[in-house]
This record gives C-alpha cells, structure tokens and sequence, in this order.
C-alpha cells in the first residue's frame, strides 16, 4: 500500500507553503526595515542640514548685530566727544 505518499506530499506542501510564506514574510520585513532605516536617515540628514542652517543664519545675524553694536557704540562716542568738546568751548 501506498498510503504514506499522500501524506509525504502533504507534509511537502505544507514545507513549502511555510517556506514560501517565511520568505514573504522575509522580504517584507526586510523591505521594512530598509524603508524605515532610508526614513530615519534621511530625516536626521534633514534635520542636520536644517540645524546646520540655521546655526549659520544665527551665526551671521549676531555677526551684524555685533557690526550694527559696534557702530552704534562708536557713533555714540563720537557724540558723546563732540558734545564734550562743545561744553568745553563754552
């Protein structure tokens, strides 16, 4: 009698169906994985990218303010000297 067979080509199909559904299962994740990790990467490359912006936009608007302090402070100065010098006239 040929009564195994059946049940060795059921026992085989179920392997392969297991393993036909390991690997989708397989590749999914990996195909998740790999997504995830492109987003994260490119979402802390933006966000360097954005900081590193704006540290340099920061960096330049207290570089002028310092400039516009500066002439700020020497015109006050200078005012200052001439309304001495305009007190010591008198």
């Amino acid at each position: 009698m040929n009564l195994r067979t059946p049940r060795s080509e059921k026992e085989a199909d179920a392997k392969e169906n297991l393993t036909e559904h390991q690997a989708e299962d397989l590749a999914d994740n990996l195909a998740e994985d790999v997504i995830e990790g492109m987003a994260d990467n490119l979402a802390d490359d933006l966000t360097d990218n954005v900081t590193e912006a704006l540290t340099e936009d920061q960096a330049e608007r207290v570089i002028d303010l310092v400039a516009d302090k500066r002439v700020d402070i020497k015109a006050d100065r200078e005012d200052y000297v001439v309304e001495e010098e305009t007190e010591a006239d008198k």
